[in-house]
């Protein structure tokens, strides 16, 4: 996230006021729901999304995939990956391609959310993500109002994948019902 630092103290107390002086509401999931910039974020990954506005610098190279929840997400992950990675991961004979990563790993383990990235770590702390490789490749959920102003301003790649909302609001209904039941 971070280029340079991470948060001070008072960032992380003036986000948690800003936290507490948005509308929240139960909503469909345990965490709650909070109303940022008229867009309804779960509580426990707000943090993340205004961590990400304040401290993540994009650049030119950097590719963004953006969707809502349960609108191909994991289908657009796996596919940039796999043509950004190409060359590396090559079928070819002799190893059949055994050692590609979306193989043996979630395709989410490998393209990470942006406002995820520091939404579970400690506190406050915000990843350096000047060691990644270009180009560098991230996924979202948070619409274009609410992405960090140097997304807006680069000359990144922003690929947008929807869904039939339909669709989409029957796969997130069961998405719900699956993890409620704890699985």
């Amino acid at each position: 996230m971070a280029e340079n630092s991470n948060p001070s103290y008072n960032d992380q107390q003036e986000i948690e006021e800003l936290i507490s002086s948005h509308p929240k509401q139960k909503g469909w999931h345990r965490s709650g729901l909070a109303l940022y910039r008229n867009f309804w974020y779960l509580l426990k990954l707000l943090p993340g999304v205004i961590l990400s506005q304040r401290h993540f610098t994009a650049r030119d190279s950097d590719i963004l995939l953006a969707s809502k929840p349960e609108s191909g997400t994991r289908w657009l992950k796996s596919l940039a990956f796999s043509a950004l990675y190409w060359a590396q991961f090559r079928p070819s004979e002799a190893n059949a391609n055994a050692n590609h990563p979306l193989l043996s790993s979630n395709p989410h383990a490998l393209v990470h959310f942006l406002e995820q990235k520091c939404s579970g770590q400690p506190a406050g702390h915000v990843p350096d993500l000047t060691g990644f490789a270009n180009p560098r490749l991230f996924a979202t959920h948070m619409p274009y109002d609410s992405l960090p102003e140097s997304i807006r301003w680069s000359h990144c790649r922003v690929i947008y994948i929807c869904r039939n909302l339909l669709n989409a609001g029957v796969s997130m209904w069961h998405f719900v019902a699956h993890v409620d039941a704890g699985h």
